[in-house]
């Protein structure tokens, strides 16, 4: 009789649990925090996009996290800035308290962020403060020769208590229009 409770107990646990984790989270919103682009056509014709964003609401699951942000790359990055930059970067952190939509490199913090979770050991914005919130990266290389690599990489969802490892997928396609195709 006590272990037909326990079950019950324990499976009403285990469905509230996945409905907080997956039914009852809030969209996923992205905030551009950092943006860079550069273009250097004197020897090379070599331009560079770099964007940070702040992830509002992450998923928790990886695989989750890797088809989020994976499409949210896909339908940033269109198919002219693929041919305009040879190299596409975005990396993405999870919103917390210290690392909000409004953080700025070199302002600082509010509320104050303790010292001892600091690089600098000051209240100076910097974004290395931040490396355990880090989900993930994406980078896109257009080769001279019409090649593209792609590498994605996706940190585990709880860094310290999980089994789960780095995400990591690399590819090396012959052309934009072959990552495209694929893509869809």
């Amino acid at each position: 009789m006590k272990k037909k409770y326990i079950y019950t107990s324990i499976l009403i646990l285990l469905l509230l649990a996945l409905y907080w984790c997956i039914i009852s989270r809030e969209s996923i919103r992205f905030h551009p925090i950092y943006r860079y682009h550069s273009s250097d056509t004197i020897e090379h014709k070599y331009n560079k996009l770099g964007v940070t964003y702040v992830v509002e609401n992450p998923p928790f699951l990886q695989k989750t996290r890797i088809k989020v942000l994976k499409d949210f790359f896909i339908s940033l990055v269109k198919k002219d800035s693929l041919y305009k930059y040879s190299v596409c970067s975005v990396v993405f952190y999870k919103e917390t308290k210290y690392l909000t939509r409004d953080f700025k490199e070199g302002g600082e913090y509010q509320p104050e962020i303790p010292l001892w979770r600091t690089i600098s050991f000051t209240n100076k914005m910097d974004i290395r403060n931040h490396f355990d919130d880090k989900i993930g990266s994406i980078i896109f290389d257009n080769f001279p020769d019409g090649r593209v690599y792609f590498c994605m990489r996706v940190n585990p969802a709880f860094n310290y208590f999980s089994i789960e490892e780095e995400f990591e997928e690399i590819e090396l396609f012959k052309s934009i229009e072959d990552f495209l195709e694929q893509q869809d």
